[in-house]
């Protein structure tokens, strides 16, 4: 079909962008895609649902661009976009079947997703203190046997162990990480 001929919109996509802006919006939007995926999953269940409300989240945020702050984490401005597109899609599917969340129990959705978003970001940063704290050899058999580069028993016989005494040692290091990380959230053990 000849181009001339589609639908003309004023939908803004990256390459509308100014010159440099393009690529750091790329950039920044694929450093946080899975995070905005999840926002809008944790309001719309349905898988291709989810892919529409992404498209369109996407859309907003490449047209709002040249407003982003660039003092703001622009991960937690991508998510709250992605929850209020998320937000007015379901507000459209309830008008459109006559049923559906009302904005209510969405802003308490919201709410406790913000929570438990704070609540995985900070056990996150107390993960990392954590493993930082680990001997050179802990880290990196960590990274190794459970960052997809090796499997157990490759990284076993790398160093000439038995897969069960690098299991056992895997253990012993999953067990006080976690300690440390619950106790670094005040959690009992």
């Amino acid at each position: 079909m000849d181009p001339a001929r589609l639908p003309q919109t004023d939908t803004t996509t990256p390459s509308d962008l100014p010159l440099g802006a393009e690529a750091e919006f790329l950039r920044l939007v694929s450093g946080c895609m899975g995070d905005l995926r999840r926002v809008i999953a944790g309001f719309v269940l349905n898988g291709h649902d989810v892919d529409d409300v992404l498209q369109e989240t996407l859309l907003k945020l490449c047209e709002n661009f040249e407003s982003y702050d660039r003092d703001r984490s622009f991960r937690v401005w991508g998510c709250a976009i992605a929850a209020n597109t998320a937000r007015n899609f379901l507000k459209r599917e309830r008008l459109r079947r006559g049923f559906g969340l009302s904005d209510e129990i969405q802003q308490q959705i919201a709410k406790v997703r913000a929570g438990t978003h704070e609540l995985a970001e900070l056990r996150n940063e107390k993960f990392r203190e954590c493993l930082a704290a680990l001997s050179t050899e802990q880290q990196e058999m960590v990274w190794r046997c459970y960052g997809r580069e090796s499997q157990i028993k490759d990284w076993a016989a790398s160093r000439g162990l038995a897969a069960s005494t690098v299991s056992g040692r895997l253990r012993r290091v999953r067990k006080r990480l976690v300690a440390c990380v619950n106790r670094k959230m005040g959690a009992f053990t």
